[in-house]
């Protein structure tokens, strides 16, 4: 009997300190057991943060499938974003290049457009110069017939058939009659005389 109840005697001073000096074996488990959380919150975490959308991490130590199909899968979807914004500036890039064309086409036009109406003036002046050359010289200075004024003082014009009056004698008269004063040439119509501005003695 007394060698059993030896037995069940319970030595607290070891177990006091196995409480207040824990073993190396339980000193690892518990350092093991802060290195884990603090490599969760670490930047050089061993869960993939960056590839999990919905939140939840994925062990790279018991799912490297995985993390290479989600690896695989954010390389496509950077690719085809990439090809996208590729796109879209091509796109913007031909646009502004259209652009550019239609304004040089209208400035062409209207570069054109302007040659155009000073080749019809001048084409207009020559045939007034053509018109005066014709006037005979013994008509081209001297009184009108109508006034007896001398021509050249004020604005003068010259009838198709080559006399001149004073602009605003030819013009009353013609509304009476539309015959030349001097030789009597029918003279109908908007365009039977043309205005000269012609000084005396040149």
């Amino acid at each position: 009997m007394e060698q059993d109840q030896r037995h069940d005697v319970i030595d607290l001073t070891n177990l006091t300190d196995s409480f207040s000096h824990p073993s190396s074996n339980q000193q690892q488990a518990s350092s093991n057991a802060d290195v884990i959380e603090l490599d969760r919150d670490s930047d050089d975490s061993i869960f993939d943060r960056d590839l999990s959308s919905d939140g939840e991490y994925v062990d790279i130590y018991k799912n490297p499938k995985q993390r290479v199909a989600k690896l695989k899968a954010t390389i496509k979807r950077k690719f085809r974003e990439y090809d996208q914004r590729m796109e879209r500036l091509e796109k913007l890039k031909r646009e502004q290049i259209k652009q550019k064309e239609e304004k040089e086409k209208e400035r062409l036009k209207k570069i054109k457009q302007t040659v155009r109406e000073k080749c019809r003036a001048m084409r207009k002046k020559r045939d007034k110069c053509a018109v005066c050359n014709s006037i005979p010289k013994e008509t081209t200075f001297g009184t009108c017939p109508i006034c007896l004024d001398e021509l050249g003082d004020e604005p003068m014009a010259s009838t198709i058939c080559g006399h001149v009056f004073c602009i605003d004698c030819i013009h009353k008269y013609l509304k009476h009659e539309p015959k030349c004063p001097t030789c009597r040439k029918d003279l109908k119509g908007s365009k039977v005389y043309h205005p000269l501005y012609l000084s005396q003695g040149t």
